[in-house]
């Protein structure tokens, strides 16, 4: 048990290093791209911006956090699970933390589901849980994605042709993803037929010894998988809910930038353009497993804003929306996760 404790921290600490050396590298590239940028225009670019927009941007991006603690929050207490504004604020920081650091998100759902249990809430409801939300948080990504489509659909020829091409393959995966979140709540036999079959192939590789033992477990996790699925699926009014939560809280991330933009001297005719620019940028990102979607992210909202200001202006409100918008927002939720970290040692140590 020490040894696997000590790998985990040993692989929590590597990907840390490494989501540091991608972000560096990425302030670097961004930075560097640009001709006209200097350290010292960036600051007075700051500085002369309007304080009341970039606290709108600020709200924004705890929106981002707040709003899913908000919707796991909705499904515990609907079903008769204790959740609190804190403990949901911290659901929400560790799942975006370790989705931030870890490639394609991979880290995020099994903290988040790492502190629901530990607080006392079921396993098997808290995968059904984290389940429908990340369908919900799909189909928030996609509504958005559709509106931009619909209501500013020449904005899309303001990316380049290897942009737009990220972007429809975003909009493709996020089709996908809803499809089998949604087919994994509906259909419990398909996961259980895919979770024996690993079992059986684990037990014919003799990475277990205990494949029988883990079948039993296995059909006894299903059958309260589809109880709590079924349950799920069966309350309208909590669903809506939680993807209204959704929604607010991929607004709340878009409208970041937007802020940014009107902080920074924008013109407030434009800022639906900025947050239509934004949604596309979010929705291209998707199909890119690179921890916290470094890099492409910058691509994309470098390659839109040029073709809207200049490479100066492009490269500032780029810098200064992903500061609030990802960075900050990373810094925030990692302090969160410490935080909960310390206060669960405390009691363990009582």
């Amino acid at each position: 048990m020490k040894n696997q404790n000590t790998l985990n921290k040993r692989n929590k600490l590597l990907w840390s290093l490494l989501f540091l050396l991608i972000a560096a590298g990425t302030v670097y590239a961004v930075v560097s791209q640009s001709k006209t940028f200097s350290f010292h225009k960036f600051r007075e670019f700051i500085l002369t911006a309007s304080p009341w927009y970039l606290a709108a941007a600020a709200l924004c991006m705890l929106g981002f956090i707040a709003f899913e603690g908000l919707a796991i929050m909705v499904m515990c207490r609907e079903f008769k699970f204790k959740c609190s504004l804190k403990n949901g604020f911290i659901y929400s920081a560790s799942d975006i933390y370790f989705s931030a650091i870890t490639p394609s998100a991979t880290g995020g759902q099994p903290a988040c589901g790492y502190f629901m249990v530990k607080d006392g809430i079921p396993a098997v409801f808290t995968t059904v849980a984290l389940i429908a939300n990340l369908a919900a948080y799909a189909l928030s990504t996609l509504s958005l994605g559709v509106l931009s489509l619909v209501a500013r659909p020449g904005l899309l020829m303001k990316f380049s042709l290897f942009s737009r091409v990220l972007i429809y393959l975003g909009y493709g995966a996020q089709l996908f993803l809803i499809a089998f979140f949604t087919l994994m709540l509906k259909r419990k036999d398909i996961v259980y037929a895919i979770c024996g079959k690993v079992i059986r192939l684990m037990g014919k590789l003799r990475l277990t010894r205990r494949a029988d033992v883990l079948s039993q477990k296995l059909k006894k996790t299903a059958e309260d998988f589809g109880m709590y699925s079924e349950m799920m699926q069966g309350k309208l009014s909590m669903l809506f809910k939680v993807v209204v939560l959704n929604i607010l809280q991929k607004a709340s991330q878009i409208a970041v930038t937007m802020f940014a933009y009107l902080a920074t001297g924008g013109k407030l005719s434009h800022a639906f353009d900025i947050f239509c620019l934004q949604s596309y940028t979010t929705i291209g990102v998707n199909c890119i497993p690179i921890p916290g979607a470094m890099g492409i992210t910058d691509y994309l909202m470098l390659d839109c804003f040029g073709s809207v200001m200049s490479p100066s202006e492009a490269t500032n409100l780029e810098l200064l929306s992903r500061s609030l918008s990802f960075y900050s927002c990373v810094i925030i939720c990692g302090a969160a996760v410490v935080l909960k970290l310390i206060e669960q040692r405390k009691r363990r140590s009582k």
